[in-house]
This record gives structure tokens, C-alpha cells and sequence, in this order.
């Protein structure tokens, strides 16, 4: 997409400029034109929005309502809602109310915030403050996908709404308003591939970071299936993850005619730390469509693959359940069993159907030798000293009742 403006920044205080000549004015929008277009053709990798919510002391909620297409978003904020509206996704579709209380934030002063827009993984992410809200999960695209948003009408200043605003880390204005408005553009995905490829070391179409979905049909006659992820460039097909479908999932699922798999590697906000433990690169989505599987009688198996690792280490095998916390990746390991196969293999057998991956700890016991060797001489030498005082104490009352 070309874009080409002209602009003249002025104020009531400047003094009147006289116009142009037209040829001369002619020539130096051709000159602007012929400038931007090697920035202006290329479209928005991704896209961020950060500003201040000033609301008022009232219960204060987050409004969702996000839809597939590529119209735009808006964004806006009163005394008591922040609000997201938007049709440009190409799969997630969300629509519901949420207490931020409930989130963990109380309504004391002003609240930072950013949204931000990934459109290569269709991922739209809340941050606030420290805890990202996962509004529309990674996800695998194929045809097309939205970026390249624009200026919208906007509102004018209000005592309540959104100040400090700051677009691709760029500051807009420290006025409030109430709502700002963007216009989205639809682009196609493999040319947007091909741009990203040019223009990084990662490609999040082919290589990490990625999301790849595939489609598996449950048929009457389904006795099991297994499906791998995609090659990776310099690594093994075999060390590839894998999915092992039972021939139990066509009894749980029978209203459903397909399993849809979608094999993310290297997606940061899947790989947030968990406490102590931290996931591996490679999480995997298994679902059907409006169904809920859970304790299945025989289980899912998946086989990750990761860096090799002591198997003192911890690992354990770990689900998210969407339903429980739609918008924090939130890892269980409810409902998993953990078989380590070696130093770079685990296998998970899991009994519904959800996001996985395996925690790892990252101080696997007996990771200081030294350190241990000598807290078990301290302990012996105060053993030693504790049963040392204890007969000296002894004798010396004997000595003294006799």
C-alpha cells in the first residue's frame, strides 16, 4: 500500500507563508512521493498502543468485543469501562465482561496500559501492568490477514478516558479522550511472510517463531491417528513433536468430524516463566469444535523433543485450561502423566483435549555437588559436637551428686 501526504505544520502564531509556485509545489510532492514509498509499501509487522486510563472510583470492568474480519479496532474509556472493539481477526471471535478486580488490579489511581497486535499470529495481547491478558490466542493463518490500522475519527477531550498515548512507541498526546479509532487494511499473508522473511532473521511463517495448524477427519471407521509437526531447517524429522490420536477420542467426540492441531514453537507469550519451572519451545493445541473432551479412557500421547537436559532435571507435563483462565496462560498438570525417555524426550499422556507442553525445572537436584558435600558435613559435625556436649554435661552432673 502507497501512501503519499504532504504536510505543513503551522500555528496562529506563525506568520502567513506565501504558496508555491505550482510547478515548484508540484515538484516537491513528487519529491515527498518518491521518498516514502520504500517505507510507505511496506506493511506493519505489528502494531502497539500504550496509554493511561484515568477512570473514576467506581467498580471498574474490561469490555471485549472483538470479531473475525478487517474493519479496525477501537479503543475507548470511561469512568468505570476500558473497552475493546474490533473487527480484524481472521479466527478469534470474543464477547464478555470482565471484573478487573477479579484480574487483580483495584481501582486506585490511573492504570497503564498497552494492546498490542501481532498479525501473523493473529495474537492480540492486554498488557496491564505486569500481567498479559491473552485477548486472542496464536493462531494458525493461511490467506490473509489484517495490519496496516490508520487514524479513525477520534473524540474530543473528556475529564475521563485515555491520556499519555503512544502509538509504535511513538507520543501521540497527553490530552484525554475517550475513544481513538483505527481503520485496518487486509493483506495477504504470503506477501506478508515474504516481507517478514526480509526483514528478519525470523520467519514466523516457515521458521520460529511459528504457529501450524493441521486438520485430522474422525471418520466411522477411526482406529487412531499421529501427526508431526512441520520440518524444522537443520533438525531431524524424527526430533519433530508428535501427536498420537486413540481410537477413544471418536467414541468421546461423535458429534465431531475433524480434530484440529495447531503446533506453536518459540510464541513468547505461551512461555511465560511458571513459578520456578519454565515451559519448553514447543506447545501444542488440540480441539474440536464446540466440544468439551475430557477423561478420555484412553489418553492423548504427545512426544516433545528439547534440548537435552540431566533427567535429574524436573519435568512434568502441563495443560491450560482455557475455560478455567481464558485470558492468562495459566499451565496444570492436572490431568497429565509425565514419562521421561531420556535426556531429550518426554512424553506426555494427557486425558483431554486443550493446550500442553512440559515444565522444566531449572536446578535439578544435585545440581551443586560441592554445596551438598559439605551441608552434610555441617550437619555431621554438628551431630558430633551436639552428642559431645550432651556426655560432658553428664559426667560433670555425676561428678557433682556424688
Amino acid at each position: 500500500m502507497i501512501r503519499c501526504t504532504w504536510h505543513c505544520p503551522s500555528t496562529a502564531a506563525e506568520p502567513e507563508i506565501t504558496p508555491l509556485p505550482r510547478k515548484l509545489n508540484i515538484f516537491f510532492n513528487t519529491v515527498c512521493c518518491i521518498l516514502t514509498v520504500s517505507s510507505d509499501n511496506q506493511n506493519d509487522l505489528d502494531w502497539n498502543f500504550c496509554g493511561t486510563w484515568r477512570h473514576g472510583n467506581n467498580p471498574l470492568s474490561l469490555n471485549l468485543n472483538i470479531s473475525t474480519g478487517c474493519k479496525g479496532i477501537s479503543i475507548s474509556a470511561n469512568k468505570s469501562f476500558l473497552s475493546i472493539n474490533g473487527q480484524m481477526t481472521a479466527q478469534c471471535r470474543r464477547s464478555e465482561v470482565s471484573n478487573f478486580k477479579h484480574l487483580g488490579y483495584e481501582s486506585g489511581g490511573d492504570i497503564k496500559f498497552c494492546l498490542n497486535w501481532e498479525p501473523l499470529l493473529d495474537l492480540l495481547m492486554l498488557t496491564v501492568g505486569e500481567k498479559n491478558l491473552i485477548l486472542c490466542s496464536p493462531a494458525s493463518l493461511q490467506d490473509s490477514c489484517c495490519t496496516d490500522l490508520s487514524d479513525g475519527p477520534n473524540t474530543e477531550g473528556a475529564d475521563y478516558g485515555i491520556l499519555n498515548v503512544t502509538i509504535h512507541h511513538d507520543f501521540i498526546t497527553d490530552k484525554i479522550r475517550m475513544a481513538y479509532n483505527f481503520i485496518a487494511h487486509s493483506t495477504n499473508y504470503k506477501e506478508l511472510c515474504e516481507q517478514a522473511k526480509r526483514e528478519s532473521a525470523l520467519n514466523k511463517c516457515a521458521e520460529p517463531p511459528y504457529a501450524y495448524r493441521s486438520d485430522v477427519e474422525l471418520k466411522e471407521d477411526f482406529k487412531g491417528h499421529s501427526v508431526t509437526s512441520p520440518a524444522i531447517a537443520g533438525r531431524p524429522v524424527k526430533f519433530n513433536t508428535t501427536v498420537h490420536l486413540p481410537a477413544a477420542l471418536k467414541q468421546a467426540a461423535k458429534n465431531v468430524s475433524k480434530v484440529a492441531f495447531t503446533f506453536f514453537k518459540n510464541i513468547s507469550v505461551l512461555q511465560e516463566a511458571h513459578r520456578d519451572a519454565k515451559p519448553i519451545n514447543d506447545v501444542v493445541e488440540i480441539t474440536v469444535e464446540n466440544e468439551i473432551i475430557r477423561n478420555l479412557s484412553e489418553p492423548i500421547r504427545i512426544d516433545f523433543y528439547h534440548d537435552a537436559v540431566s533427567e535429574s532435571n524436573l519435568r512434568k507435563c502441563v495443560s491450560w485450561d482455557t475455560r478455567k483462565d481464558s485470558l492468562q496462560v495459566n499451565w496444570s498438570k492436572d490431568g497429565c502423566e509425565t514419562q521421561q525417555k531420556g535426556e531429550n524426550h518426554t512424553v506426555c499422556l494427557c486425558n483431554h483435549l486443550t493446550y500442553f507442553t512440559v515444565l522444566m525445572d531449572p536446578k535439578p537436584v544435585g545440581q551443586f555437588p560441592a554445596l551438598t558435600a559439605i551441608s552434610y558435613l555441617c550437619c555431621a559435625v554438628a551431630m558430633i559436637s551436639g552428642f559431645a556436649l550432651i556426655i560432658y554435661l553428664s559426667r560433670k552432673l555425676c561428678f557433682m551428686l556424688l
